[in-house]
């Protein structure tokens, strides 16, 4: 095992996990280093497709392969909006709203395209909320939970080794 990870990596990787109700990830491709896997969120009113994203150090499983978000070892996560339509099951979850996802994110870092936020209670989890066309840098404010980030579909989740 890595001695970069940690417990609170653990801690991060179930936290996210059972946030989402462990669902079943599909392997959609590789890129570069990476395998990425994918769960569609149904989603019955919206214009784009909502997804879960997890980017893995580089597997070999073969494209279409499927396991459960708690097995996969991110090294980031993202929840997106996106027009591109994967033909995988879409999966449902209940939002939550209580300890510990309602832990506190503070902004850190303001960009044209994209918000970087720290969060106290998991000092090693980045949590980036990107910017679309035409939004201000100022749309999220200073202040916010990981499940309000979680729930913009626009987020990226990644877990410093420091």
């Amino acid at each position: 095992m890595d001695n970069d990870f940690t417990i609170e990596h653990i801690k991060i990787y179930n936290l996210i996990s059972s946030y989402f109700d462990n669902p079943q990830m599909t392997k959609i491709k590789d890129v570069n280093n990476y395998s990425m896997y994918l769960a569609k969120i149904y989603c019955l009113m919206c214009v784009e497709h909502r997804y879960l994203i997890a980017f893995i150090t580089k597997d070999y499983n073969p494209v279409g392969t499927t396991t459960s978000l708690s097995e996969l070892h991110w090294v980031s996560f993202q929840t997106r909006s996106m027009t591109d339509n994967h033909n995988i099951k879409s999966i449902t979850y209940t939002p939550k709203r209580e300890a510990p996802y309602d832990s506190q994110i503070i902004i850190k870092l303001r960009e044209k395209t994209y918000c970087d936020y720290i969060c106290p209670e998991f000092p090693r989890l980045a949590v980036c909320l990107l910017l679309k066309k035409g939004q201000s840098m100022y749309e999220y404010q200073n202040r916010g939970t990981l499940s309000a980030a979680l729930e913009t579909f626009s987020t990226s989740l990644t877990i410093s080794n420091r």
